[in-house]
């Protein structure tokens, strides 16, 4: 890595640890992170480990089914154990790379490799796809959220310009 692109890794890490430690800190200090919570479930070892599992584990999964039926769409046929050891890669690239696309591209460029040559297109396409299907989740639910807390975001003159591109997302 040259020396630049090296820098400049290192200033949008650090910026984007600043960024958490002040976060973690706001919601400290103004009491919107209540601890005694973790020290409940820390208390049941076997329920924290549970809990972790379904959501770590169950994410994976669904990830991976929802993978593997946009990777049929194109016409790409991947088993799924194969799929599933892509996914984790995928995810350990996720964790290695400085940015977030690395991993969802290593999957298609290994799915794209084993595939005749006019799949291979639709397999790197769905890279995109498959970014465009997780905003429109976080979209979904962000709606829903203002759905049911519609009013009292509004009020709060910091949330008016979030709440609005939210609608605006979810209408469009």
């Amino acid at each position: 890595m040259s020396q630049p692109s090296r820098t400049r890794s290192l200033v949008v890490f650090g910026a984007k640890l600043v960024v958490a430690v002040v976060l973690l800190t706001w919601l400290v200090r103004s009491s919107s992170l209540d601890f005694s919570v973790l020290g409940r479930i820390v208390d049941t070892p076997l329920l924290f480990a549970a809990n972790l599992s379904c959501w770590l584990f169950g994410s994976i999964i669904l990830a991976t089914f929802r993978w593997r039926t946009l990777l049929r769409a194109v016409g790409a046929e991947v088993g799924v154990g194969r799929a599933l050891m892509l996914q984790l890669t995928g995810l350990f690239f996720n964790l290695v790379i400085p940015g977030n696309v690395g991993g969802d591209v290593i999957k298609a460029l290994y799915v794209a490799r084993d595939q005749k040559t006019d799949v291979r297109g639709g397999v790197l396409l769905i890279v995109f796809v498959e970014r465009l299907s997780g905003l429109m989740g976080l979209v979904g639910i962000a709606s829903i959220v203002l759905l049911a807390r519609g009013p009292s975001l509004w009020n709060n003159a910091s949330f008016r310009p979030l709440v609005s591109v939210v609608l605006l997302l979810g209408l469009g």
